[in-house]
């Protein structure tokens, strides 16, 4: 299957209110994984060492940051926390329909 007809059936699938909820979640989901993974990456620090600072396993912190997990704010924050780096929230209004 292409990659044009996934997109496609994405968008089509995308009007089915349920489907949208489901899969805009999942999009925030790996985008903040996405994100906590670069941000370690540009704080020269492996898995293994943020691990030991958050306390937990190594295989935990991977698990994190291939957005696997419905994180706390407790986790974000301390994930955060042994980067280096302060936790900041926006949010922003939805688009009318």
């Amino acid at each position: 299957m292409k990659l044009r007809n996934v997109s496609h059936d994405i968008q089509r699938e995308l009007k089915n209110p349920e489907f949208a909820r489901i899969y805009n979640e999942e999009l925030i989901r790996l985008e903040l994984a996405h994100r906590l993974a670069k941000t370690r990456e540009k704080a020269h620090l492996s898995q293994t060492i943020v691990a030991k600072r958050m306390g937990v396993s190594p295989q935990l912190v991977s698990r994190i940051e291939a957005g696997n997990l419905n994180l706390t704010i407790g986790t974000i924050f301390r994930y955060a926390k042994s980067v280096g780096s302060e936790l900041s929230f926006s949010l922003k209004p939805v688009k009318a329909h």
